[in-house]
């Protein structure tokens, strides 16, 4: 969807970009090219949890998008200054092994960036700097995906700890908000604790995953209101509005999916404004009264 790939031509009555796509994804099951795996909570809006390619076809897509200079997977652990880069990134690393990426400050007109860990690991890992991305050349980027990662502290002096281990809290670059075709930006499982308030400056944002690591508290401007075609919200229940007000939801009328909020730090009275809702999960605080 967020490439664009989706077609607003095939949505039937009430049909959302998600319906489509599901469509387009069983069908691709039932010709054998896609593996798909059912989610152990069925529902007609999350049927699946995931989907997978067959090796023989892996392989050969693999190989297309690396001739036609579609997409290329890379392996943290290369130098990639000498590699012909195509204008969709996927970089994969293990976690565990101190990875690092270096050779993309050249890299022009990127569409996506994706970086992802092999597997879960209790804290983030890759390192992460402004100066990796060449945010002014690349600003046609449509997908940013920086999973798992460790960003730059700069003036926040918090330390926390996640299963034992310490280390700073991180700050989202201002100049993502300069990236004005981004549709969908994930941070799920880094080290974030602040966002710019340069992100309600993204007016085609549709997806924006804020599940930073677990029980590490995210300071948030209150301007996510402000991004009239956002589709789906994740968050933390654990968020920190920047200003002490609960965060304003009101008048998000493309919001589909807003998971997981907590009616401690969020306005609930918005919700009624959402009409195109169509999952939510809210954290509600309870009052106990002794009698």
């Amino acid at each position: 969807m967020a490439e664009g790939f989706i077609s607003y031509q095939d949505k039937e009555a009430n049909e959302t970009l998600r319906d489509v796509a599901q469509r387009y994804l069983i069908e691709l099951g039932m010709r054998c090219m896609v593996q798909l795996h059912e989610a152990d909570t069925y529902t007609p809006l999350t049927k699946f949890d995931s989907c997978g390619l067959h090796d023989l076809m892996h392989d050969l897509c693999s190989s297309k998008a690396e001739k036609e200079q579609f997409l290329m997977r890379i392996d943290a652990s290369k130098y990639l200054t000498d590699i012909l880069l195509p204008t969709r990134i996927a970089i994969s690393y293990d976690p565990s092994s101190n990875p690092s990426i270096d050779g993309l400050k050249e890299v022009r007109g990127l569409r996506s960036f994706i970086v992802l860990p092999k597997h879960y690991y209790p804290k983030p890992t890759m390192g992460f700097k402004e100066s990796m991305v060449n945010f002014k050349m690349s600003q046609y980027l449509r997908i940013f995906v920086v999973e798992g990662c460790e960003f730059e502290g700069g003036k926040l002096p918090s330390k926390f700890v996640v299963e034992g281990c310490e280390f700073e809290g991180g700050k989202l670059p201002s100049k993502v908000g300069e990236l004005i075709h981004l549709r969908y930006l994930s941070l799920r499982n880094s080290n974030v604790r602040e966002l710019p308030k340069s992100i309600c400056s993204l007016p085609y944002l549709q997806t924006l995953d804020l599940r930073v690591l677990y029980n590490v508290a995210i300071r948030l401007p209150n301007v996510i209101w402000k991004m009239k075609r956002l589709k789906h919200l994740f968050l933390n229940t654990g968020i920190e509005v920047i200003g002490g007000e609960k965060l304003k939801l009101g008048g998000l009328q493309e919001l589909e999916t807003l998971d997981e909020i907590s009616s401690e730090t969020t306005c609930i009275a918005d919700i009624p404004t959402l009409i195109s809702l169509q999952k939510m999960c809210v954290e509600v605080d309870v009052m106990w009264i002794a009698c």
